[in-house]
């Protein structure tokens, strides 16, 4: 009776025993894993390192920041309209737009009726040439298209003929009879038309309008300014 009691005894005791120690055991892998976890958290991944940017990205950055930086306008000074040239068609035809502008007579000739001819003299400061796009008016002549308009208000047909270059409208202008003579830059008055003592104020680098008149033999030059 005594050995089983003792037997007994033993028994409780063996599984009190592995009670404890399983107890144990469980604690100590919680607080293992407590702890692995605890590190876990401790080591944060570090973020990969960008990639470095190419030398073309970097010319390309600097591209677009110039292009967006404002541009700097320099003040040119205005350049003045270009002069076109006489254009002898388009005279024929009765468009004036080529000559349009200022024009200064510096030539004059005249008959005086002294029975020495007519000869070349100083300019005339009443004399005036007016042009528009449609019409030339000269003293009392006017010439628009192929009309040739006098002083008393009548028309009259004008003719046209080319001489060496030159371009001569003519007709009858009243009781005159009146020429509209154009001369194209590096075209010459002929001696034939003009005499041999032609002025040398009368210059061939430039264009000229050469007005006659029968009235007196009266001859105006004018050249563009």
């Amino acid at each position: 009776m005594k050995n089983k009691y003792l037997f007994s005894l033993s028994l409780i005791s063996l599984l009190l025993l592995g009670g404890c120690g399983s107890h144990q055991a469980n604690s100590t892998t919680k607080a293992s894993a407590k702890k692995d976890t605890t590190t876990k958290v401790a080591h944060k991944k570090k973020k990969p390192a960008e990639p470095k940017k190419s030398t073309t990205e970097n010319n390309q950055q600097a591209n677009n920041a110039a292009a967006d930086k404002p541009v700097q306008k320099t003040n040119a000074a205005p350049q003045p309209p270009k002069t076109p040239a006489m254009n002898l068609n388009e005279i024929k035809n009765g468009s004036y737009a080529s000559i349009v502008g200022n024009w200064k007579e510096v030539a004059t000739r005249a008959n005086h009726q002294d029975m020495t001819g007519s000869h070349w003299g100083p300019v005339n400061p009443d004399d005036k040439i007016t042009i528009s796009n449609s019409q030339i008016v000269n003293m009392d002549s006017t010439l628009s298209g192929n009309m040739i308009t006098g002083g008393n208000n009548q028309s009259n047909p004008a003719q046209f003929r080319m001489d060496n270059g030159a371009l001569e409208i003519m007709g009858d202008s009243g009781a005159a009879f009146v020429s509209f003579c154009f001369y194209p830059k590096g075209i010459a008055l002929s001696s034939t038309d003009w005499g041999d003592d032609i002025p040398e104020v009368i210059k061939t680098n430039t264009e000229r309008i050469v007005l006659r008149s029968s009235n007196n033999d009266y001859i105006q030059v004018y050249t563009r300014v």
